[in-house]
C-alpha cells in the first residue's frame, strides 16, 4: 500500500508491505546508519528536506514513514522561489 497525503503544514508517505518483514538486527542496523545504499539515500534525502522518517516493521510486514514540512523556508533552501511554489499549489 503507498499513501501520500498533504495537510496544510506537511506532505507525508506512506509505504507499507504486508510481508514477513525485518529481523530485529536488521531493524536495528538501518536506525543505527548500517544499512544499505537504498535507505541512505533515502535517509540523505529526507534530511536535505528538513523531513523525518520512521521504520516500523514486525512479522506482519514494514511500514516506512516520511514526512516533509511545508514551510517557505524549506522551499527556499531547495531552490524553490516563494513565486514557484505558490504556482504549484
Amino acid at each position: 500500500m503507498i499513501r501520500l497525503w498533504r495537510t496544510s503544514e506537511n506532505v507525508s508517505l506512506e509505504i507499507q508491505d504486508s510481508g514477513t518483514g525485518m529481523s530485529v538486527e536488521k531493524l536495528a542496523a538501518i536506525r543505527t546508519h548500517r544499512s544499505g545504499v537504498g535507505i541512505t539515500g533515502m535517509r540523505e534525502r529526507v534530511r536535505h528536506l528538513q523531513g523525518e522518517k520512521d521504520i516500523q516493521s514486525n512479522a506482519a510486514g514494514t511500514k516506512i514513514s516520511i514526512m516533509f514540512p511545508l514551510s517557505m523556508t524549506t522551499a527556499s533552501d531547495t531552490g524553490v522561489t516563494a513565486e514557484k511554489a505558490k504556482a504549484a499549489q
